[in-house]
């Protein structure tokens, strides 16, 4: 891991956006293309504690991870959790919508409680992500690590960690909803123990939950719900609030409220004025003449030279290898700095990357999905490119929203009629806070 660090290690000379884009929109392949350049400009931030404030532990920890104070869809979200309340926030990407599940478990572990939780991700790394920074977050506090111990559950889990996890469960269970279909409903006496203490159910990314595969989800869920109320029941226990509250969050769902409702059956108090930052954005839409990923290219190729980390996503595992394979052959100088990741990785190769994109030893990358799909936290991006989109939804993921930061979002339409006609319109998304 160390050896692929120091190749990727990023010795470009940075650029200005507003020079790049300037230059983009000159270049004699590339700015015929550009149907649409708009800059947003920054939004300072809005401040608010909760109330009543974090216990002592919590709050220094959070000082000294650089959070001084709260933003106020933080400190809105922490208080309904608090209430009892099922919550939903949906504020931008990078907006630190998971400090409002994290901080309520750690308070109940401050606390003493026996109050556990189940953080469902659907993708493995996001889960990886996430247990690192409630970890850490932890530490920073001085809590107990057995109070505050927290385990992955997925198809990586190796079976004897497995075993030791359901013989002494962690205050919280890290997992994925086809473990939870597959190793928890299946086996739901040997979760019985766990079931009991349940007080919160989290479901990032709520916006997968579309389609097939939500419709399952749905009925997955209620009879999870089920289990843990019949659980308790048994233990002649009830949770403090009724049932395990759920805490659902995504930076893009159409309709939230309504989809939260359909999905599980619950109202939810709806989160969604973010009390974050922006920095300044530039956001291009192209129009690719020929190939689009001849296009992805040349705007990938573009960045790395301004001395911008970069990303260009994929739809598709052989397109994000194609997309490296190129760039090798065309800039080899380049290509040693950037990453490939795609589906197909074994886990540890992908622990690899994730840790060396997380320090920042990383010039570009060529990557299938999105960045939180690949549980990649975004403060580490400063440059955010995409080679192909699925209209506004996409778009408003990627504006990045990483602290303190301007960035560029490139938009390439693909050779879709659908996508290569609605290109021009796409100009009304990326006014969201």
């Amino acid at each position: 891991m160390d050896a692929m660090a120091e190749t990727l290690q990023d010795t470009g000379e940075r650029v200005g956006l507003g020079e790049l884009v300037a230059r983009l929109k000159e270049d004699d392949d590339l700015g015929p293309q550009v149907v649409h350049h708009r800059y947003l400009p920054p939004i300072p931030a809005r401040f608010a504690e909760p109330d009543p404030p974090l216990p002592e532990p919590l709050a220094a920890a959070l000082e000294r991870a650089g959070v001084e104070r709260l933003w106020s869809h933080q400190a809105e979200g922490v208080d309904a959790a608090r209430r009892g309340e099922n919550v939903l926030i949906t504020t931008p990407t990078a907006s630190g919508k998971s400090l409002v599940f994290q901080l309520p478990v750690l308070e109940e572990a401050a606390r003493g409680g026996s109050g556990k939780a189940l953080f469902l991700f659907p993708p493995k790394a996001l889960g990886q992500d996430q247990k690192t920074k409630l970890d850490a977050l932890a530490r920073a506090a001085a809590l107990p690590p057995e109070l505050t111990r927290c385990e992955i559950y997925d198809g990586d889990t190796p079976s004897a960690e497995r075993a030791a996890i359901r013989r002494a469960f962690p205050r919280v269970v890290v997992s994925n909803p086809d473990m939870l279909h597959l190793a928890v409903l299946s086996h739901w006496s040997g979760w019985e123990l766990f079931l009991r203490d349940l007080e919160w159910v989290v479901l990032d990314e709520l916006h997968t939950y579309r389609g097939i595969f939500g419709s399952h989800f749905h009925h997955v869920l209620q009879r999870f719900l089920r289990l843990v109320r019949e659980a308790k029941g048994a233990a002649g226990k009830e949770p403090a609030h009724g049932e395990p509250r759920l805490i659902a969050s995504s930076a893009t769902a159409e309709n939230p409220a309504e989809f939260a409702q359909a999905l599980t059956g619950r109202a939810f108090t709806w989160i969604h004025e973010s009390g974050a930052p922006r920095e300044g954005r530039h956001l291009v839409l192209l129009r690719p003449e020929a190939s689009p990923y001849t296009s992805a290219l040349k705007l990938f190729t573009a960045c790395l030279e301004a001395g911008l980390k970069t990303i260009v996503f994929t739809k598709a595992r052989r397109i994000t290898e194609l997309l490296y394979a190129w760039l090798g052959r065309q800039r080899p100088d380049l290509a040693a700095r950037v990453a490939s990741y795609r589906a197909g990785f074994l886990p540890e190769e992908r622990r690899d990357l994730e840790r060396i994109y997380l320090s920042g030893s990383w010039s570009g990358a060529s990557a299938q999905g999105s960045p939180r799909n690949l549980g990649w936290s975004l403060d580490a991006l400063s440059g955010d490119r995409n080679d192909t989109a699925r209209e506004t939804e996409s778009v408003g993921r990627r504006e990045v929203g990483a602290r303190s930061r301007s960035c560029d979002v490139g938009e390439l339409a693909p050779g879709d009629p659908t996508e290569q006609r609605s290109a021009p319109e796409n100009k009304l998304v990326g006014g969201r806070r």
